[in-house]
């Protein structure tokens, strides 16, 4: 974000001072990229459907939109990995910002009085009081409790109310940008309204409640479990959750229950004229309702044409105050003008697509996509095929897993208990089942052993904070699965993080934000490395047997590698600052070069790291967060892949 409070300025101020000694500018060796998008198949519907004819929702998932009543007209915003605008009903997108800390806009809201624009990302919120050209970092979650995202924003006289998932409650004067954490009344929070009778309703997993002391202490006023969305109008408060709608008075009294309890029904809702209009999944295809409460809650219904399964029906509802109807689904928004058919809808794509993960081994190169499944490059026409969504056995939202084997087999692993295997280049797959008993998991790393078996872990969560993360071996290509045990278990916690075959060691190793840990090459036998904290960062094992990492350790933040004689090196770090990090890691090529991937681009280190060079737009890359590095070949035929929050990149030195 632009224009940020003077205390990141600082840092970024400092940094620009570490870097400039740092070889960062003389001499750098050039590289040239080819950059791939939704025009070049990433995420991009109609390749998925000439492929292999799967149901997919294209581009990067929408998690959330607002209208704002611009000087030129209308304007739509998305918040997604990166912050879209689109200038006018069916006007193309645009990427405003990719530089959201923790790399995800959550929540973002238009006021429909100034034009202010607010947007908040998992632990800060933001304002633009001039359609997104510049803005100002209004408040930041305590670094305690990191709020696990911003899940409601409601606007009332004069105040900005916020919810974080954590519980932590925010009021802000939207004129003096004044904050104050007002309460953490409970967990697992989901909305907020202001409401106009003096109340303010909260939206939570453990029903809904209700303030009458702004926001201090909260009673619950009804059962609705899940509770995920609450708006009002014409007195009347709504709320929806567990499937169905219900309304309340402004003292909380239960009016109108939908009576879906539990069924497959409402999933995001909101209310314009006296009427509610929600989303819907009903047999399998995506319906908007609209209720009128005045004919006995009646209620009409409109399909989006088939288009959509209820699996897309991620970025919420909203009628502008000229009546266009405006439905959010994963990458894109579509749009129903006032008086046209039921069946004609505008649908405005999304066109940036994100990558999570990016793998590439002789010649066979697969993109896992952020919310949208898997792509696989076609060198034959310079170009990507996307895969859907429908992978691994179920409805999947994202593929953070991939194995590329010598013989062409493929292996993806995302949230479920199957992973998905192709032989074929993705024209049909394989679903292979690898933990029968646990449905809250998903598979975050897949890795080949020297004898051909395949090593992977998969967090799993108990309900609550409580995780483990399990360690899983199949000898013959992932058809079978014999569960090893657990690496690490945290009762308050996630433990998600990184896996790296050592064949030279005999060892597995696995970087979480509780340490760093060993086991041996079948998955056992787990012990923490004294004094090393790599948090989720990617590590590697280079051609000489060295192993790589980021982490605090020994003698502070740094590269380190484990050398032949088992003895910790620090190399020199490019970047001092902590946030910058990606998941991205370290990646040492065959050359013994090191490149290293951060919010703030890619870093070059030469001969081993003792010179360094930066990579961000400026030189060609579409984004500068880093999500994914892989490199492939030797000297001058080497090629390196990045996975940003943009797209995809495909590098080649010039100069080498």
């Amino acid at each position: 974000m632009k224009n940020v409070i003077p205390r990141i300025s600082f840092t970024l101020g400092a940094l620009g001072l570490i870097l400039a000694g740092c070889s960062l500018g003389a001499g750098k060796p050039s590289i040239a990229w080819r950059n791939y998008g939704f025009s070049d198949g990433l995420g991009n519907q109609a390749t998925a459907k000439s492929f292999i004819g799967t149901p997919f929702d294209s581009g990067c998932p929408i998690a959330y939109f607002a209208i704002r009543e611009g000087a030129d007209g209308k304007e739509i915003w998305g918040s997604s990995t990166v912050l879209i605008r689109a200038k006018g009903i069916g006007a193309a997108w645009e990427v405003v910002e990719d530089q959201g800390q923790f790399n995800e806009y959550m929540r973002l809201l238009a006021d429909p009085a100034s034009g202010t624009l607010w947007v908040a990302n998992r632990q800060r919120i933001f304002a633009s009081l001039d359609g997104g050209t510049t803005w100002t970092d209004v408040y930041d979650g305590p670094p305690d409790l990191l709020c696990a995202g911003w899940n409601g924003m409601s606007l009332h006289a004069g105040r900005l109310w916020a919810v974080g998932e954590a519980g932590i409650v925010v009021s802000i004067d939207t004129a003096s940008f004044a904050a104050t954490e007002v309460g953490r009344p409970t967990c697992f929070s989901r909305g907020i309204l202001a409401a106009s009778g003096g109340s303010v309703f909260l939206a939570a997993s453990e029903g809904l409640f209700r303030s009458t002391d702004n926001g201090r202490t909260y009673a619950r006023v009804a059962d609705i479990e899940n509770s995920v969305a609450i708006c009002e109008d014409a007195g009347s408060v709504w709320a929806l959750g567990n499937g169905e709608i219900i309304r309340l008075a402004q003292d909380g009294a239960v009016l109108w229950r939908s009576g879906s309890a539990g069924q497959y029904g409402f999933q995001s809702m909101t209310a314009a004229g006296a009427l509610v209009y929600a989303t819907r999944e009903d047999a399998g295809s995506a319906v908007v309702s609209i209720i009128d409460p005045s004919a006995s809650y009646a209620e009409r219904r409109i399909e989006l044409g088939g288009r959509v399964s209820g699996a897309g029906l991620t970025g919420g509802i909203s009628v502008d105050r000229d009546g266009w109807l405006y439905v959010g689904l994963a990458g894109r928004v579509m749009i129903h003008e006032p008086g046209a058919a039921d069946d004609e809808w505008l649908d405005c794509p999304f066109g940036v697509s994100s990558l999570k993960t990016i793998m590439s081994r002789g010649g066979e190169t697969w993109a896992g996509l952020d919310g949208n499944g898997v792509a696989r490059y076609d060198p034959a026409t310079d170009s990507w095929v996307t895969l859907g969504t429908r992978l691994c056995g179920g409805l999947v939202s994202s593929v953070e897993a991939i194995l590329v084997l010598d013989t062409g087999r493929v292996l993806l692993g995302g949230p479920g208990t199957q992973i998905a295997r192709t032989d074929d280049g993705g024209r049909t797959f394989q679903f292979l089942t690898y933990e029968p008993g646990s449905p809250s998991i998903s598979v975050q790393r897949i890795r080949e052993r020297a004898n051909g078996a395949i090593v992977m872990t998969a967090p799993v969560c108990f309900g609550g904070a409580s995780w483990e993360t399990r360690v899983y071996l199949s000898a013959d290509g992932g058809t079978n699965w014999a569960s090893q045990g657990t690496v690490i278990s945290n009762p308050s916690g996630e433990t998600f993080g990184h896996l790296e075959v050592d064949e030279g060691r005999q060892s597995l190793w696995y970087t979480c934000n509780q340490g760093l840990m060993r086991g041996n090459l079948d998955g056992r036998n787990w012990k923490q490395v004294v004094g090393m904290f790599p948090g989720k960062s990617n590590m590697c094992v280079d051609s000489n047997g060295w192993l790589w990492v980021v982490a605090d350790g020994p003698a502070g933040r740094g590269i380190y590698c484990l050398d032949g004689s088992d003895t910790w090196q620090k190399k020199y770090l490019p970047l001092s600052d902590e946030r910058r990090w990606t998941a991205a890691g370290v990646v040492v090529d065959d050359d013994g070069e090191v490149w290293v991937g951060t919010n703030d681009g890619l870093y070059y280190g030469v001969t081993g790291g003792t010179a360094w060079y930066r990579y961000g737009k400026a030189d060609g890359l579409p984004s500068e967060i880093i999500n994914s590095i892989f490199v492939e070949g030797q000297g001058p035929d080497r090629v390196i892949w990045i996975g940003t929050q943009a797209g995809a990149s495909k590098g080649s030195l010039n100069n080498p």
